[in-house]
């Protein structure tokens, strides 16, 4: 940030973004197969501020990890199953949040948040 010649602070900004998706296929008797895909994305962002001398810092994540299974006969869906859980942590120079959804089937089995990342094991 400049005004004139002058600095008056810096922003930098990291973000990552990892994608990693494992599926695979077992033929099963009868012609059916069985098929299993695991799935883990998340969002990673950090944010520093410097105004002035002074060095303000902020992190957020946002992270999923899925997982789901399929039996198919000839193309079409016989049973199937999938569960989910999301992360999302934001931290801040005096203040941390953190909220664990987990789901199975469609339901949601667990849901804690935490205004304080001292109060929750880390993830």
């Amino acid at each position: 940030m400049k005004k004139g010649n002058q600095i008056l602070g810096r922003v930098q900004l990291f973000t990552e973004a990892p994608l990693q998706i494992q599926s695979s296929t077992v033929n099963a008797v009868g012609g059916a197969t069985f098929e299993k895909t695991r799935m883990f994305h998340q969002l990673e962002m950090v944010l520093n501020l410097n105004d002035n001398q002074v060095v303000t810092s902020s992190a957020l994540t946002d992270r999923q990890d899925a997982e789901g299974s399929a039996l198919m006969h000839e193309g079409s869906p016989v049973w199937g199953s999938g569960n989910t859980k999301s992360i999302y942590k934001y931290r801040g120079e005096n203040t941390c949040y953190l909220r664990t959804v987990t789901t199975e089937g469609g339901e949601v089995k667990a849901d804690t948040a935490s205004p304080s990342c001292s109060a929750v094991a880390e993830s």
